[in-house]
């Protein structure tokens, strides 16, 4: 699917079409299991039980499809608007039972949208609304970790390094697969805000074009911590481009403008 060209709203409803689709199969096989039950024939029975299985393992797929094509709108195409209101819209057009669970996604998806403008207030708000108790018990973990990573970048954007240490050290023993890989940076981090230089970002090679953008805003701002200013102005200027939402590049546009 080109993502690009793709309305919020689409991409919500093929979703979840498809996941309809998978529900009203699933009670047709189960009511035609009750039937083979009932008339003890084992083969249908069986049958019934693949097709469940088959069934299970398209649910699993569609749950991957719409966190990868979210992954790519927010981090690839760096599509802020499309990723929060794809959340606002799921929240609203979702099924009843779900939309506790959809609000917490929803809210995280806000902090992450107003953090990177660099609404850092308006992000901390947003993280404070998440209730990891009425999320999909699946999904806790991940929110968990997600939302004290985004406290903490807030945090150390704003300049407020009072708790930095004892929050890295709490978010370094939680469980997740990104959480070492994440502390790394926000040590990082926060030594650049702070004033300190650090090599970290020239020896990072991202995946995604939103954590390359990254990298060359704190590669910069570093590279001014050690009086560095061409490398400094090399780095922001390959970034001047990207989406002007981004707060790494209005701070790399407003240092280009003041140095002219």
């Amino acid at each position: 699917m080109n993502l690009t060209n793709t309305k919020h709203e689409d991409i919500f409803k093929r979703v979840y079409a498809f996941k309809l689709t998978i529900l009203i199969l699933g009670i047709a096989i189960f009511c035609l299991a009750t039937y083979s039950y009932l008339a003890d024939n084992l083969v249908l029975l069986c049958c019934c039980a693949v097709l469940m299985y088959f069934l299970l393992a398209l649910k699993i797929y569609a749950n991957y499809l719409i966190t990868s094509q979210m992954r790519e709108i927010l981090f690839t195409l760096t599509e802020l608007d499309k990723y929060q209101k794809y959340f606002e819209y799921a929240y609203r057009h979702t099924f009843k039972q779900d939309k506790k669970a959809v609000l917490q996604e929803s809210y995280l998806a806000d902090a992450q949208y107003h953090y990177f403008r660099g609404e850092f207030d308006q992000s901390l708000q947003s993280l404070n609304e998440i209730n990891i108790k009425k999320a999909r018990w699946k999904r806790r973990k991940v929110l968990l970790t997600s939302l004290s990573y985004y406290r903490i970048l807030n945090k150390i954007n704003q300049k407020d390094f009072a708790d930095f240490e004892d929050s890295l050290a709490l978010y370094r023993k939680m469980k997740g697969k990104n959480v070492p890989e994440r502390s790394a940076k926000l040590l990082a981090i926060y030594r650049v805000v702070s004033g300190q230089p650090t090599d970290y970002f020239e020896r990072l090679a991202p995946k995604y074009k939103l954590y390359q953008i990254e990298a060359k805003y704190y590669a910069g701002l570093s590279y001014l911590n050690q009086n560095q200013p061409e490398e400094a102005k090399a780095c922001f200027q390959e970034i001047v481009n990207e989406n002007p939402e981004l707060f790494y590049v209005k701070e790399a546009k407003k240092y280009l403008e003041e140095t002219v």
